[in-house]
């Protein structure tokens, strides 16, 4: 399993963020398949992304009362299109939360 944190600017409101994190998914050409929560992160919102049809989730989480967001790539999960859309969505993640500090 790999696991990537994302950045979160101080001072970053997290309460607008999970509608953020979806417009950077569809920005990256992704689409969220399954929404929910996480029982080892209270209050989370979890999303599996994928691409199309494609083969290979992302999964994305937002745990506000921790201000953290990161994302995880299950080993059975990989697939090539993982490794090209991971750093995009880091980065359209990252710079709209900047945006939002602005």
């Amino acid at each position: 399993m790999t696991e990537v944190e994302f950045a979160v600017p101080q001072g970053c409101s997290l309460s607008g963020a999970a509608s953020l994190i979806e417009k950077a998914c569809r920005e990256c050409n992704l689409r969220v398949s399954t929404r929910a929560t996480l029982q080892n992160y209270p209050g989370c919102i979890h999303w599996h992304v994928k691409r199309g049809i494609q083969s290979g989730t992302l999964e994305l989480t937002l745990w506000e009362a921790k201000r953290r967001v990161w994302a995880r790539v299950q080993d059975g999960r990989r697939a090539a299109l993982i490794d090209e859309a991971l750093p995009q969505v880091k980065d359209a993640v990252e710079t709209a939360l900047r945006i939002a500090v602005s």
